[in-house]
């Protein structure tokens, strides 16, 4: 398996948490909040480079 940038992933992660909110009655426990999170503090390290626990987090309401 090749390895993924951060950049990758945090894609990767807003794709699965489109698809959370697509299906959120259907498989509620999928946390795309949380998916969207994950890839806001990602970008945030590869713009600031800074440490994942000190990444600023957006906190957007995307519902």
């Amino acid at each position: 398996m090749n390895e993924l940038t951060n950049s990758e992933l945090a894609s990767r992660l807003r794709e699965n948490a489109e698809w959370c909110d697509a299906n959120e009655w259907e498989i509620p426990i999928c946390m795309g909040d949380d998916q969207r999170e994950a890839a806001d503090r990602l970008e945030a390290m590869e713009n600031n480079h800074t440490e994942p626990d000190k990444a600023p987090s957006k906190q957007n309401d995307y519902n």
